[in-house]
């Protein structure tokens, strides 16, 4: 008998259980799936919260400095898209606020300001 043959007995003479192989329960295997989504669902989350600064600086000690937010010096404020090749952004850097232009010809300053106190409510206690 071939090694063929004894794959295709042994195959038809397997009970009708659920299992894989060696005793491999669908069950466990997808549930294992589900646990392994759900923990990395679980890390993006709390990545996004760290890196848009919602937990303090001192429970995200354990990051690497790019993604501590305490280290970060300059800060997004807001990024519009005004044409299909042209955005503005206001972002605030060492104390003062940015307007610029991006395009295709390049980056245009349109206006620096001072950047507006910081309010109360977001400062740490």
């Amino acid at each position: 008998m071939t090694i063929w043959n004894s794959m295709v007995l042994r195959a038809a003479t397997a009970p009708d259980d659920g299992t894989l192989g060696a005793g491999l329960s669908l069950w466990r295997i997808f549930g294992a799936w589900l646990l392994c989504i759900g923990i990395a669902v679980a890390l993006i989350l709390l990545l996004r919260r760290i890196r848009a600064g919602r937990i303090p600086a001192g429970a995200a000690s354990f990051l690497p400095r790019a993604l501590n937010p305490s280290t970060r010096q300059i800060a997004i404020i807001e990024t519009r898209r005004i044409n299909p090749s042209a955005d503005l952004c206001i972002f605030e850097y060492a104390g003062e606020r940015y307007l610029i232009a991006v395009g295709p010809g390049g980056t245009t300053l349109l206006d620096r300001s001072a950047a507006p106190p910081a309010d109360p409510e977001d400062l740490p206690a």
